[in-house]
C-alpha cells in the first residue's frame, strides 16, 4: 500500500470507525440525563439481564430497550448528515431528469426529523420502536421509497431488526457497579459570584487603562451604527460615559479621550458629518 493509502485509511478508520461511536455514546449519556425515566427504565434492563457478570455478546443481545435507545440517538444525531452519491445512468427522480454523473445528496438529518415520517421528530422517544424499528407508517414509508427508488428494485413493507449487539450495546451495559444516576444540575447554583449589567468600570480600575477601555467601547459603538444612527451611537455612548461619571471619572479626562477617539478613528465616524465639538458635547453634556 502507499503511504497515500494508508492515511487515507487510516482517517476513515478514525471518523467512520471511532468517532461516531464516540459521539453517539456521547448524545445518548446527555438525552439519558435529560430523561431520568428513560434512565431508570434502561438501567433496570441491564441489571436484570447483565447484573454484576461481564457483558459478553449472548447477554447484551437481549436487551432491547438499549437497542431502541441507541436507535433513537442515531435517528435524532445521525453520525452522518448527509450521504452523497454519484448517479451511474441517466434516470427520473420524482419527475426530475437526474443525469449520469450526477451527485445526488441525501439529506439524512432532514430525513430523520421529518414531521412527516416521525411524530414529534425533536422529542427523544425511544418507545417509538417498540412496534418495528422506524417506528412509522411502513406502508406509507414504503411508497415514498417506491417514488424515488427505481422500479426495478422492490421495497418491501417489513423491515427485519438486526438482533446482534454492537460495539454500542457493549460499552453501554459493561460496568454498571450496580448504581446509575447522571441528572443533570445547573452549575448556576453554584456560582459564588454576581453577574454586573456590562458594561462595568470599577472605581478601583487605574485611570488610564479605564479611559483606555472608553476609547475602545465608543471604535464599537462606531461600527455598531451606521451613518444614519448618530443618535444611536450617541445614546450608546451616552450611556457609558453617565456609567463612567457615577463612578467618579472627570469630564476633561473623558472630553480627552473622546477627542482622541474622533481624531485616531475619524475615518468611521465623520460619515455622521457632525464635528467633534457637538459630539462632545452630545455625549458628555
Amino acid at each position: 500500500m502507499t503511504f497515500q493509502e494508508i492515511l487515507s485509511n487510516a482517517l476513515i478508520f478514525f471518523f467512520a470507525g471511532y468517532e461516531t461511536t464516540a459521539s453517539t455514546l456521547s448524545f445518548l449519556a446527555y438525552e439519558l440525563a435529560h430523561n431520568q425515566d428513560i434512565q431508570d427504565k434502561l438501567f433496570e434492563e441491564v441489571m436484570k439481564n447483565v447484573g454484576e457478570d461481564e457483558a459478553d455478546y449472548d447477554n447484551v443481545s437481549n436487551l432491547p430497550y438499549l437497542d431502541m435507545c441507541i436507535n433513537e440517538t442515531l435517528r435524532k444525531y445521525p453520525p452522518a448528515l448527509r450521504l452523497d452519491r454519484t448517479c451511474t445512468h441517466d434516470t427520473d427522480l420524482l419527475g426530475l431528469k437526474v443525469p449520469k454523473g450526477m451527485v445526488v445528496n441525501v439529506p439524512i438529518y432532514a430525513i430523520h426529523h421529518s414531521p412527516d415520517l416521525w411524530e414529534n421528530p425533536d422529542k427523544f422517544d425511544p418507545d417509538r420502536y417498540i412496534d418495528d424499528v422506524l417506528s412509522i407508517n411502513n406502508s406509507k414509508f414504503a411508497d415514498y421509497l417506491s417514488s424515488i427508488y427505481p422500479s426495478e428494485l422492490e421495497v418491501k413493507e417489513t423491515i427485519e431488526t438486526n438482533n446482534s449487539p454492537s460495539y454500542l450495546d457493549i460499552m453501554l451495559s459493561y460496568d454498571t457497579d450496580g448504581h446509575m444516576n447522571t441528572s443533570l444540575y445547573d452549575k448556576r447554583d453554584y456560582f459564588n459570584f454576581s453577574i454586573t449589567n456590562f458594561p462595568f468600570l470599577s472605581s478601583n480600575i487605574p485611570s488610564s487603562p479605564a479611559y483606555g477601555v472608553f476609547i475602545s467601547q465608543l471604535i464599537r459603538y462606531a461600527r455598531a451604527s451606521t451613518k444614519y444612527m448618530y443618535t444611536d451611537f450617541v445614546l450608546r455612548a451616552r450611556r457609558l460615559s453617565d456609567k463612567l461619571f457615577s463612578q467618579g471619572y472627570v469630564c476633561d479626562r473623558l472630553t480627552s479621550s473622546l477627542r482622541k477617539f474622533y481624531g485616531q478613528y475619524g475615518e468611521r465616524v465623520i460619515h455622521y458629518d457632525v464635528p467633534v465639538s457637538r459630539m462632545v458635547d452630545d455625549i458628555l453634556s
